[in-house]
């Protein structure tokens, strides 16, 4: 608990001392708060000390400032009345008359100022900063540990926050200072807003908890009926600051900031981590905030630095030999570009979440190697790798081995780039040469396999000294490093029979999972916020990783969820203007307007429209309850985010005879689902009954499959397979994969992503035995049982059965059921004549009439669209082409196939 005591007896590590019985331990120094030092009087005299320093500076600066005035004012006099040339002319002993009251007031300014640059010098070495992360153990540390009070590496603010909650327990009558007091005091701080308004926390909502917390604590301590005491900061509260300086430390920070506060808030047990935790923000969360907010500062910071360093010109282009040993190396500068040199700029973008692969690069570069070869898929981010890498070098947080050197980015193109094969390869060896020659080069090959192929010629054609070669050879010197990246299908091609392939370490540059690549995100959502004036919350960075984590599998994260928040950002900057915020739901309907599938929160409208999905069906479905019914029911797991995400959305076999509805029901569910009937890929399986088929759909070579190039083009559709049972078995065992694991691989070896599909397979087998069921006076619901179980497994194999969600049995339709079709068949009629400014009254005896033309109970209604087109279509058109029927004019459809026009008044 922190007391200093264990057992009674005083602790061995910190010997009581109840300050330093929190501690943590870096590099052999043991680190803690000195909350002794937090009292009234103390705080009164640090904030007394602050403004008295801050008026002394300002006082110095200025009357500097003032002897600077006087000075340039001497000067401009004796420019006029001497009139000498300038600078030479400033030379002249004739110019400086130390009488000159203006100069003598610039020299005794002039001691103030040499006396407010040793206070500012004398300040930065009082100065404490977090201790940075080191690379590699230090033999010349001593092994003692000693402890140091952790008090002044706080920011102003940070230390602010911790003062001021202690003084709001004490000046409330707390006996303690709780994280919940530190929660208070931060809400109301200026840095915290940026961290609310991340989060989506309504600070409201916030304070509203926070004040029902203290006063329940508050109540709390008066019925304790415990005499009261000095207010004390709790063990809790203790580990809080004690952990925003880990959290500092983690990310690298020189102070502790405010935003540093908020993580162990949110991680210590305590009624504030609760409070956070009833707002749905977790640890994590609040961790990958607090390092965007870091991130917006370490921007601001190298922002202002470039403009201050804007008409530096003196600068070199490509970057300066920094160690004072270096060698020039002026082919290589020509064909490059100093990484480190750009890093020390702040002209490189920030990159976080790739902690890992970094350390393996220094790793194995301290290890002795010559180089490591980042080898990951498109769009991984491998060169935000390596500009972190330079942002390292230059900033020295990088192991010893790499001080002092420069991190140059060789470009292939710039080498390969005219003079042929052989002019390329002697500007490659010159390059090389000067790194290895100058001893502090790493270089950098993006896309290191287009040097493999590339070289000088023999006489017979042949090549005899490939440019992998060139540099493996130069390699073996361990004069200078190399990193390289490739992609797998050319480090396969290329690399894998590339001699590079023995001398550069490979390191996986997996695909990032989803909190790094939140955290990549955050790190290039200033830039797009920039340019188009709008705000991210962080559950719209969310957001776009986990929708493009389940919809888009042709392109690798963060490049793909990058591309998301580019678009939202657009949209949203066209359709609320700048200073927009994006929210989450933001990048949702972005994203389901270009799926066009429905994947945002759901709003009241389409809550209500799910529930009553079967009445929505069946505004334009006839008879087949049970069906519409079991397909509403998966509909509505999948949109509620039930299902099983590496499955399809759905799996439904529909087995009836023909023309009871079951392809009808299937454009229904696209239309439903996915907001058009045109969002259906129909596979006819009676064209599939050799073997051969599965090269037709799945495709060979060069050449596309129809079903996996259809699904690439059609990633978010209805997949219907048609009269399945007549597909050839090993093609069903096809579809049992696509059904289990929702990927298929094609002829071309692309992997075909079916899990935005709702795949239904229709089929008439076994219709002679449902018929024979329902003829004996049996309810379809009470045969599915046994027809499934028994009758249908004289098609299909049972692991095949078992992979649908449900095999639905459609019954045969009735008379009043094709009456009913009947009606929306003329109803649809209607409607385009409509369009047309002409009106359709249709009698109830036609409707009869043309239900018993098309009543077949054996194909079902099929046969009525053919009586309704002979009876009742053929004649509109003629009628129409004819001119007989005009604008305004009215269409009577009567029994006996009567048609009748009532012309209207004439204008």
């Amino acid at each position: 608990k922190g007391a200093g005591l264990i057992s009674g007896a005083a602790c061995p590590t910190c010997r009581g001392n109840e300050e330093q019985a929190l501690s943590a331990t870096l590099l052999n120094t043991r680190l803690f708060f000195n909350f002794e030092k937090v009292t009234e009087w103390n705080i009164a005299a640090r904030r007394a000390a602050f403004t008295v320093d801050t008026v002394i500076n300002f006082s110095l600066r200025l009357i500097g400032g003032v002897g600077i005035l006087f000075l340039a004012f001497y000067i401009y006099r004796q420019i006029l009345s001497l009139n000498i040339n300038i600078p030479l002319g400033l030379f002249s002993s004739d110019v400086w008359n130390l009488q000159s009251p203006y100069l003598r007031v610039f020299l005794a300014t002039f001691l103030i100022d040499l006396y407010t640059v040793y206070r500012t010098m004398r300040a930065q070495e009082l100065e404490m900063y977090v201790i940075k992360k080191e690379y590699q153990k230090n033999e010349k540390r001593d092994a003692q540990i000693r402890s140091v009070s952790i008090n002044r590496a706080f920011s102003r603010f940070a230390l602010e926050v911790i003062e001021n909650a202690y003084l709001f327990a004490l000046q409330n009558h707390y006996s303690e200072v709780l994280p919940l007091h530190l929660l208070a005091v931060l809400i109301a701080h200026p840095h915290s807003n940026i961290i609310l308004f991340r989060l989506g926390i309504n600070p409201g909502a916030l304070a509203g908890k926070i004040k029902h917390g203290l006063q329940g604590l508050l109540y709390q301590e008066q019925q304790s009926g415990q005499p009261k005491r000095m207010a004390h900061f709790s063990p809790e509260t203790k580990l809080v600051i004690l952990n925003a300086y880990m959290e500092a430390h983690e990310r690298g920070g020189e102070k502790v900031q405010v935003w540093d506060l908020w993580t162990p808030i949110a991680d210590i047990e305590g009624y504030a981590k609760e409070i956070l935790y009833d707002l749905d923000i977790e640890t994590y969360k609040m961790r990958h905030v607090g390092q965007w907010v870091q991130v917006e500062e370490d921007l601001r910071r190298k922002t202002a630095f470039r403009r201050a360093h804007s008409h530096g010109g003196f600068f070199a282009r490509h970057g300066m030999d920094r160690a004072m040993t270096a060698v020039e190396t002026k082919t290589l500068n020509s064909f490059s570009t100093d990484l480190t040199y750009m890093a020390s700029r702040g002209a490189l973008p920030p990159s976080l979440g790739r902690a890992k692969e970094i350390e393996q690069v220094f790793t194995i570069l301290q290890s002795g190697a010559a180089g490591v070869m980042l080898v990951g898929g498109i769009g991984v981010g491998k060169e935000s790798i390596v500009d972190e890498i330079a942002a390292r070098m230059s900033a020295d947080m990088a192991p010893d081995i790499l001080r002092d050197k420069r991190l140059v980015a060789l470009s292939v193109a710039s080498v390969l780039a005219g003079g042929g094969a052989e002019g390329s390869a002697e500007r490659l060896y010159r390059a090389l040469y000067e790194a290895a020659h100058s001893g502090n080069i790493l270089l950098f090959i993006k896309d290191i396999h287009y040097l493999v192929g590339v070289g000088l010629k023999g006489e017979a054609g042949a090549s005899t000294v490939g440019m992998d070669a060139v540099l493996t050879e130069a390699l073996q010197s361990r004069r200078f490093f190399v990193i390289g990246t490739t992609d797998y299908k050319n480090y396969s091609l290329h690399i894998e029979h590339s001699p590079l392939r023995n001398v550069l370490t490979r390191i996986e540059v997996l695909e990032p999972n989803l909190e790094d690549t939140v955290l990549m995100l955050e790190a290039r959502a200033p830039f797009i916020e920039g340019k188009h004036g709008v705000f991210f919350t962080y559950q719209a960075l969310t957001a776009a990783v986990e929708f493009s984590n389940k919809l888009i599998h042709t392109e690798h994260q963060p490049e793909k969820a990058e591309t998301i928040l580019r678009e939202v950002a657009s949209s949203v900057a066209t359709s609320r203007g700048r200073r927009a915020v994006v929210t989450d739901q933001d990048v949702a309907k972005t994203i389901a307007q270009k799926i066009n599938m429905p994947i945002a929160r759901l709003e009241k409208s389409e809550s209500e429209k799910l529930l009553r999905l079967e009445e929505e069906i069946h505004k334009r479905y006839i008879n087949q309850d049970y069906a519409v019914v079991q397909v509403s029911a998966a509909l509505r797991r999948a949109r509620a985010e039930l299902r099983d995400e590496r499955r399809p959305i759905a799996n439904f076999l529909f087995v009836g005879p023909t023309g009871v509805g079951k392809t009808e029901l299937v454009k229904r569910i696209a239309s439903v689902y996915f907001n058009s009937e045109k969002d259906m890929v129909r596979l006819d399986m009676s064209e599939f009954q050799e073997i051969g088929g599965i090269t037709r759909l799945i495709g060979e070579g060069e050449t596309p499959g129809l079903l996996t190039e259809s699904v690439r083009m059609n990633p978010y559709s209805v997949l219907l397979l048609d009269e399945l049972e007549k597909a050839h078995p090993n093609i069903l065992n096809l579809f049992l994969q696509v059904m289990d694991d929702g990927r298929l691989t094609s002829g071309e070896g692309e992997v075909i992503d079916f899990t935005n599909l709702i795949i239904v397979a229709t089929s008439n087998a076994g219709t002679k035995k449902v018929q024979e069921y329902l003829a004996s006076g049996k309810r379809i619901e009470d045969i599915r049982e046994q027809f499934v179980k028994k009758d249908l497994l004289e098609w299909f194999k049972p692991e095949f059965i078992n992979r649908f969600d449900d095999v639905i049995v459609f019954k045969p339709l009735s008379e009043e059921n094709i009456q009913a079709i009947a009606q929306l068949i003329l109803t649809d009629i209607a409607g385009k004549l409509e369009s047309k400014g002409i009106k359709l009254r249709i009698a109830p005896g036609a409707v009869v009439e043309l239900a018993n033309f098309g009543f077949d109970p054996l194909f079902g209604a099929r046969p009525l669209r053919r009586a309704i087109q002979d009876h009742v279509q053929n004649a509109l058109a003629n009628y129409l082409i004819a001119g007989q029927i005009g604008r305004r004019d009215t269409v009577h459809l009567e029994p006996g196939g009567v048609i009748r026009i009532e012309k209207a008044a004439e204008l």
